[in-house]
């Protein structure tokens, strides 16, 4: 249920967002409002807690131009990966690997947003 909330949650925002992107290309190139280059990104975010293959698999990532993946959390030293899994976070490295994979595969950047959210116990 919660990951069936999350994915409509990805899709209003994403849908909402579209009609402030051009068709012509995914990569923003200027941001003076009067240039008629102007191009808006359309993001999306995808949290670590739920089963982020699932949600890529069913999300359109022809609209969307950036997905976020939240969250990422340094522990108290700065650390954010130990033997190659994220330290503070719910997403695996396969998860994510997968995600960016996909993401990259159909021109989309991938981000992961820092520290958000409720900060856990190991940051």
């Amino acid at each position: 249920m919660k990951t069936k909330w999350m994915l409509t949650a990805l899709a209003i925002v994403a849908l909402f967002l579209t009609g402030c992107r051009s068709s012509d290309s995914k990569d923003p190139v200027s941001l003076e409002e009067n240039d008629p280059k102007v191009e808006k990104v359309v993001i999306g975010y995808i949290p670590t807690w739920v089963n982020m293959q699932e949600t890529i698999d069913n999300t359109d990532l022809n609209i969307l131009t950036h997905i976020n993946l939240s969250f990422l959390n340094p522990d108290a030293s700065g650390v954010f990966l130990v033997d190659g899994e994220p330290l503070c976070s719910d997403g695996s490295t396969t998860d994510i690997k997968y995600v960016v994979k996909k993401a990259h595969e159909n021109g989309v950047k991938v981000l992961m947003s820092v520290a958000g959210g409720i900060v856990p116990d190991c940051s």
